[in-house]
């Protein structure tokens, strides 16, 4: 059974910034609250918009055991994007629903040499939806918010080997997801820099142990140049997924109705050890970390 340290859980979740981290995101990513959360105050709905550029090293991790047989890895660069909408209830209490996407296209390596051309790739990618509640404490310049909610998605991550000789060439593929849900718990603060100063500093964290199931698929395919042969391997196990996110930035309030947000942050995933195929599949899902430059912004109606 290949036990596969799948990521013991934001992208965001994911700055997995994943699902909203500063008023929601415990995820590997969502759209900071940026705050103005005073301005906001009784007003109606916001809308708040995220995205940039992310970056990991996933693949040449995955790889630095094959001791350069497949080549050097570049680091592996993505992107990240959030939507939110939410809303300030009495009492200093809110809720807000994101949605987030972090995502890392193939990155690949070929080296050849007497002993024929081979190659790797790697990817990774995290969709998740969030639904938050939380409440906001001001202190003199300082607003503090407590969150509380659930998150759910799916987490993918890949592999894939070919080895090209003059007798023929072998393919393997290594896939695991996850799609599972659960509970996240927020923090986050936001501190002007005077009273009634345009500018101030926003900074969050996030943790959400999700429960659902790891899905592994192994490919191999072999061809000799005259028969080739292909079969697939399939496995499930249920287990969990921690994620968990933090955050860093600077907002800067355009007025009482509209909020930017630029910074970074990071999201880590982490998994159970999961037995499948009765191996070991190094690599997936274990200790994925992606940092991300975000811009954001946040429209109150």
């Amino acid at each position: 059974m290949i036990k596969s340290k799948v990521v013991h859980g934001l992208t965001s979740t994911a700055s997995l910034g994943a699902l909203a981290i500063s008023s929601t995101l415990p995820t590997a990513a969502s759209a900071q609250n940026s705050g103005a959360i005073a301005q906001a105050g009784e007003r109606g709905l916001t809308f708040s918009l995220e995205g940039g550029a992310a970056f990991s090293d996933f693949t040449s991790d995955f790889f630095e055991g094959s001791e350069g047989k497949f080549g050097s890895f570049e680091d592996d660069l993505g992107y990240y994007g959030s939507v939110a909408i939410s809303k300030s209830i009495a009492g200093g209490w809110d809720w807000k629903v994101s949605a987030t996407h972090i995502g890392f296209p193939e990155n690949a390596s070929t080296i050849a040499d007497e002993g024929g051309i081979r190659s790797g790739s790697g990817e990774f990618s995290a969709s998740l939806v969030d639904f938050d509640m939380g409440r906001t404490w001001q202190r003199g310049q300082t607003d503090m918010r407590l969150g509380f909610g659930l998150v759910g998605g799916r987490i993918n991550q890949g592999y894939t080997t070919d080895k090209l000789g003059d007798g023929g060439g072998v393919n393997v593929a290594l896939d695991a997801s996850f799609l599972g849900f659960g509970p996240k718990l927020s923090a986050s603060v936001q501190h002007r820099f005077q009273p009634r100063s345009p500018y101030s500093l926003i900074a969050g964290a996030s943790v959400a142990p999700m429960y659902g199931n790891y899905t592994h698929d192994k490919g191999i395919e072999a061809y000799d140049g005259l028969d080739s042969f292909a079969t697939n391997f399939s496995d499930t196990d249920r287990g969990m997924l921690l994620m968990t996110s933090a955050y860093l930035g600077m907002a800067y309030d355009f007025s009482t109705d509209s909020t930017l947000r630029v910074g970074v942050r990071a999201d880590k995933f982490d998994a159970d050890e999961v037995d499948t195929f009765g191996g070991d599949v190094p690599g997936l899902f274990e200790d994925t970390l992606t940092t991300t430059a975000f811009v954001g912004v946040d429209i109150r109606f």
